[in-house]
C-alpha cells in the first residue's frame, strides 16, 4: 500500500509534468508569470531526478516515467526554427544560430540526460517508455541549428545507447 504522503508526492510530480507540457513563445512577454512558473516547475523536476534526491525514486514507474517522457517530448519534438535568409549574409555567417526557447530547453534536455542516467530508476522500466520512435525523434533534432542543442543530444544519445544498447 502506498502511503498518503507518496501518493501526494506522485500527484505534484505529475500535475508539474502537465504544467511542463504547455508550450510557450518565450520572446511573447504575454506569458510571464506562466513562463517562470514553468521553469521553476522544470527545475524542480531536474533536482528531483538528481542521483542525491530521496524522490528521484517517485519516477521509477513505468505510468510516471512514461508521462514524464511525454512531457520532454511535448517540449523538444518540435518544428525546428531556423536561420532567416537575411541572417545568411557573409558577416553574419560566424555567429552562431541561437534559439529564443533555450532557456526552458536546456533544462528539459538536462532532465532527460538525468533520468537517462539515474540508477534511481529501473532500466526495464527505461527500456519499456524508452521506445524506438522516442529514440528516433531524438535523432531528427540533430537537424537543429542550435550547437548547443546538438551538444546535449550528443551526450544524450550515448547515454541511452549506452544504457540500454537495445535501442
Amino acid at each position: 500500500c502506498v502511503s498518503f504522503p507518496a501518493r501526494r508526492a506522485q500527484k505534484n510530480l505529475l500535475l508539474k509534468f502537465r504544467l511542463c507540457s504547455i508550450q510557450f513563445d518565450l520572446r511573447n512577454p504575454a506569458y510571464g508569470d506562466a513562463k517562470d512558473a514553468k521553469r521553476t516547475a522544470l527545475v524542480e523536476l531536474v533536482d528531483i531526478a538528481s542521483p542525491d534526491s530521496k524522490m528521484g525514486a517517485l519516477m521509477n514507474d513505468t505510468r510516471t516515467f512514461s508521462d514524464l517522457l511525454k512531457m520532454i517530448g511535448a517540449n523538444l519534438f518540435r518544428a525546428l526554427p531556423f536561420r532567416p535568409d537575411s541572417a545568411a549574409d557573409d558577416d553574419e555567417e560566424d555567429e552562431p544560430f541561437m534559439d529564443h526557447n533555450w532557456s526552458h530547453l536546456a533544462i528539459v534536455y538536462e532532465l532527460l540526460m538525468r533520468t537517462v542516467q539515474t540508477q534511481k530508476i529501473d532500466t526495464a522500466v527505461k527500456k519499456k517508455c524508452i521506445t524506438v520512435n522516442f529514440v528516433r525523434s531524438l535523432l531528427q533534432l540533430f537537424n537543429s541549428e542550435d550547437n548547443r542543442e546538438r551538444d546535449y543530444l550528443k551526450t544524450i544519445t550515448h547515454r541511452v545507447y549506452g544504457k540500454l544498447t537495445n535501442r
